[in-house]
């Protein structure tokens, strides 16, 4: 996405104009790659402090164990969870981890690691985006909002085994090649359909990440090239119609495959994901009212929204925060409008959809946060272009922006750093790894929460039944039994402890033969 031309405003553009177009050229691209860089390499500071350190919970570690189970057959396809086939979430991104796990072990980290490079690929991207269509200041402002918005970093975002980050980088790619392929057959070009097939790839990776959600991309096109209709034109919808066949084929022959898979059956699951969840609900946990996601938008962004503002005044003004003899050229300051009204389109449409359904989580508007922080950072741009009448007065509102910027990174890093989180049963699987030998019993219940399953599974390799005299549920009690010989000791006393603990049940030579433990992570055990 660089640009030949200069896109720095001031008297380095100035500079750069008078300058041969080689030299230009060469400046252009170094100014490209080295921001590309640093904000590549601050990204990756920030998603990938002690990434694997946490225990995996909720869906990363549903897809984490699909992910292990499809690594440890010979064929991938179809996902599996527990043996039977998983198809709530198409499988480019679980196959991807799979693939990790098969190639570098299975570990916490290696569930994460496609997720957070997808958050830096995704912050490059926005840079790269910014940059074209702005500037090196915007576009490095936007990528620096971006990586520092903490739900999108903390929860259920980049630094989660969950498929939001991929597709957040599947919507920026998709609208950002888009809205290039446009410029380009705008300018009379007719070369433009790498762009559109660059668009129309990361649409259909988006829709084999998570489904129909990559519809909103979709969405925000179709809005986009429509338009031309309130002012009485003809609209242009053979790109519109290339994107939706290339994002729609792979997607389709997923529900193809998993209807198959599934006997037939995935037309009840389509339903309650797509009819109840957006209609209804199906948690009571996830219906929020109206200011759900305000709130979620304060809390990421807080007083940068208020740089939407000059953003809009920009929008009515047709300004391009250009040098000024770049500024005042027409094709600049049309560009400049196509650019803020695609970009504003982007944000708008992927926050009001979200907010139609009463089911509200914070992750489904992640793939509106890379159009508000490039709005973010024009409406930036613009206010320090305003204030350059007055240098005090510039000078001050840079080193705002710059001490802003740096209370976010810290944040982030501070609360990156934090002891990670351990859950029960990722303690239970530590403790057995210090043991020198043991026999787990452990039977199968469809009680098992994914992130226990994720952790004790492997553990079962070394099982046997105990015997049906002694098999008998205890209710909503949480238990196993770790021990070094193969006879249960009589008279064990089994007593609920609230909280994990560990105790010998006996003693042969000062040694103790196995260990009782007791868990309060809800997962039936026999006794």
């Amino acid at each position: 996405m660089s640009s030949a031309s200069s896109q720095d405003a001031g008297p380095a553009a100035a500079a750069s104009a008078r300058a041969p177009p080689l030299r230009r050229l060469t400046r252009a691209r170094c100014v490209t790659a080295g921001g590309a860089l640093l904000v590549a390499a601050i990204a990756s500071a920030l998603f990938f402090h002690r990434l694997g350190e946490s225990s995996l919970h909720g869906d990363e570690a549903l897809h984490a164990q699909v992910a292990r189970e499809s690594a440890e057959r010979d064929g991938w396809l179809p996902p599996t969870y527990s043996g039977r086939p998983y198809v709530n979430k198409p499988p480019l991104k679980i196959l991807a981890v799979a693939w990790i796990f098969g190639r570098f072990g299975v570990s916490e980290l290696h569930a994460r690691v496609l997720d957070a490079s997808c958050g830096v690929a995704t912050a490059v991207v926005v840079f790269l985006f910014g940059r074209r269509l702005w500037g090196a200041a915007a576009g490095g402002l936007a990528a620096l909002l971006l990586i520092t918005a903490e739900h999108y970093v903390f929860a259920h975002g980049v630094r989660a085994g969950v498929q939001d980050s991929a597709l957040v980088l599947a919507t920026t790619l998709t609208l950002a090649f888009y809205f290039l392929y446009r410029e380009r057959r705008r300018g009379g070009g007719r070369r433009g359909w790498p762009l559109l097939l660059s668009a129309g790839i990361a649409a259909g990776c988006g829709g084999l990440v998570k489904g129909p959600v990559i519809g909103l991309a979709l969405a925000v096109v179709a809005a986009w090239e429509l338009a031309p209709l309130l002012r009485g034109r003809r609209p242009r919808l053979a790109g519109l119609g290339v994107l939706t066949v290339l994002a729609a084929a792979p997607y389709l022959a997923w529900l193809a495959a998993a209807n198959e898979w599934t006997g037939g059956r995935l037309g009840r699951l389509l339903y309650q994901e797509l009819v109840v969840r957006n209609t209804a609900g199906l948690d009571p946990g996830h219906l929020h009212g109206p200011l759900f996601y305000p709130s979620v938008l304060g809390d990421d962004f807080g007083l940068w929204l208020l740089a939407l503002l000059p953003a809009l005044v920009a929008l009515t003004r047709w300004r391009a925060p250009q040098a000024p003899a770049l500024a005042t050229a027409p094709d600049e300051a049309a560009r400049d409008r196509r650019a803020v009204s695609f970009v504003g389109l982007w944000a708008a449409l992927l926050l009001a959809i979200p907010s139609l359904s009463p089911s509200k989580l914070s992750w489904y508007i992640y793939p509106a946060y890379p159009a508000l922080a490039l709005l973010c950072a024009r409406g930036t741009a613009e206010a320090v272009r305003r204030a350059g009448r007055s240098r005090l007065l510039a000078a001050a509102l840079v080193a705002l922006v710059a001490f802003g910027l740096w209370q976010r990174v810290d944040s982030v890093r501070e609360r990156a750093g934090r002891e990670p989180w351990v859950i029960p049963a990722h303690r239970y699987a530590r403790a057995i790894a210090d043991l020198p030998a043991f026999l787990l019993i452990v039977e199968p219940h469809p009680g098992y929460r994914p992130w226990d399953l994720f952790y004790l599974r492997p553990l079962g390799t070394r099982r046997r039944r105990l015997p049906p005299a002694i098999m008998r549920p205890i209710p909503n009690v949480c238990r196993f039994l770790v021990r070094g010989s193969r006879e249960v000791p009589p008279g064990v006393v089994i007593e609920r402890r609230p909280e994990f603990a560990a105790r010998p049940l006996a003693k042969d030579g000062g040694k103790p033969r196995g260990f009782l433990l007791d868990l309060d992570a809800c997962i039936p055990v026999w006794s």
